[in-house]
C-alpha cells in the first residue's frame, strides 16, 4: 500500500491508510478473541480451555502503536 500510494498519489495519504489498517486489524483481533472466549464459555462451560494472551497481546500492542504512530505522522505531514 505504501509503494502504491507513493507511485500513484501522495505519500501522506498512503501512510494514513496503512496506519488505519493496522489500528483496525488490532481492534478486530481483540474483539474476535474476546468474542471467541465468551462464546466458548457460554456453549461449553465445562471446557478447561483458557486463552493465553502472552504473545498475542504483545503483537496487538505493537500493531496498535505502529498504526497510531503512522496516523500521527500522516496528520503531521499534512499540516506542514
Amino acid at each position: 500500500m505504501l509503494a502504491g500510494g507513493a507511485i500513484m498519489g501522495p505519500v501522506t495519504l498512503a501512510i494514513g491508510e496503512i496506519g488505519l489498517v493496522l489500528v483496525s486489524l488490532a481492534s478486530y483481533i481483540v474483539f474476535y478473541c474476546i468474542w471467541s472466549y465468551i462464546t466458548l464459555r457460554l456453549y461449553f462451560p465445562q471446557n478447561p480451555w483458557h486463552f493465553v494472551w502472552d504473545e498475542t497481546l504483545l503483537w496487538l500492542i505493537i500493531l496498535g502503536i505502529g498504526g497510531f504512530v503512522l496516523l500521527g505522522l500522516s496528520e503531521r505531514r499534512q499540516s506542514v
